[in-house]
């Protein structure tokens, strides 16, 4: 893989763990909406 697939396939890493941080957030008794909203953005 090229140094650009490694870089991209890291970037799409981090977005998924954003994306999984922002839905654990969701499911707490007592969501913290200012964090899911910013791992949401930074996913996107």
């Amino acid at each position: 893989m090229s140094p650009k697939e490694e870089l991209v396939k890291e970037w799409l890493r981090l977005a998924d763990d954003d994306l999984r941080l922002a839905g654990l957030t969701m499911k707490d008794a007592e969501p913290v909406y200012w964090a899911a909203a910013f791992h949401c953005q930074q996913a996107a």
